[in-house]
């Protein structure tokens, strides 16, 4: 089984290789329902009055798959776009820049809080 998911297994499907798997499709259609309208457009009350309810609602569903391959099509371009770190390289981040930030952003508010009684 751990031959499997060896990377160098050429059984990998060509998505699960790049890092993009269904969790993307699924994750682009999410955002655009929740965040870009899902299947409304523009104009969708003029052509649901001028040519009909079946024809809106076509429109509609062909919007809702133009925003999520429009989302796909952006995961996959920063994805590919931006090089990737290693671990020693996230785990230097994380500790001596993020982690370091937080705990500021925590005693700031705290001095905010008490000051201004917020």
């Amino acid at each position: 089984a751990e031959a499997w998911n060896c990377p160098s297994n050429p059984h990998i499907e060509e998505d699960e290789a790049y890092g993009f798997g269904q969790q993307g499709n699924k994750s682009s259609l999410f955002m655009s329902t929740l965040f870009f309208g899902g299947y409304n457009y523009p104009g969708m009350e003029w052509v649901s009055e001028n040519m009909g309810v079946n024809t809106a609602n076509t429109l509609g569903f062909v919007a809702l798959l133009t925003k999520t391959v429009g989302f796909i099509f952006f995961y996959m371009w920063i994805r590919w776009t931006i090089p990737r770190f290693r671990y020693d390289q996230l785990m230097n981040l994380g500790w001596k820049i993020l982690f370091p930030l937080a705990l500021l952003n925590v005693a700031v508010n705290a001095v905010l809080i008490l000051v201004f009684k917020w």
